[in-house]
């Protein structure tokens, strides 16, 4: 099972609110941490990520430290998170068609 989703809001094939709310329908990804890493600060989006489960929210590092706060962040998360070995998740979302 991995350990933590990392996505972005503003995806190029699939609405990243979209792709949320199919990972927490689904059981088996149910317990991992979904951190939101975008660019967008609007309050609406943050409150819908909320609202869809994710666990965190954060814009994306704009500089050496802010990289460095995101890191510290990330292993503070993982922390209490089981090592498992890699592995490759089920697809959530189908691929897009090609038409």
């Amino acid at each position: 099972m991995p350990r933590l989703v990392l996505l972005d809001l503003n995806l190029p094939k699939v609405d990243g609110f979209e792709l949320l709310r199919i990972i927490r329908s689904e059981d088996y990804w149910r317990d991992v941490p979904v951190v939101i890493l975008t660019s967008s600060l609007r309050e609406r989006d943050m409150e819908r990520c909320r609202d869809l489960g994710s666990t965190r929210y954060r814009r994306k590092p704009q500089d050496l430290d802010d990289l460095d706060r995101f890191g510290a962040e990330l292993r503070d998360l993982l922390r209490d998170q089981p090592r498992s070995e890699c592995q490759v998740a089920p697809a959530v979302v189908p691929p897009p068609s090609d038409r």
